[in-house]
């Protein structure tokens, strides 16, 4: 069963100057959504959630500018 957090990595070493997001402000390759989603994973598990726990994500379209300007 191929996850997005999978396709998202094997995007990523398929296509890595291929752009996977563009909006008015920003254009992200699949290296950069796959970085982006490492960020997520990483403070999830920071937080005590483990694999297999549901999560809720609310966001909104801004929340992938913090992320990335966050760094």
């Amino acid at each position: 069963m191929l996850t997005i957090h999978g396709l998202l990595e094997r995007n990523a070493r398929k296509f890595p100057n291929k752009e996977a997001f563009i909006s008015k402000t920003a254009c992200l390759t699949y290296p950069d959504m796959n970085r982006i989603a490492n960020q997520l994973a990483r403070f999830l598990k920071e937080q005590g959630i483990k694999q297999k726990d549901h999560v809720a994500i609310l966001m909104n379209i801004s929340f992938i500018h913090i992320l990335l300007y966050s760094n």
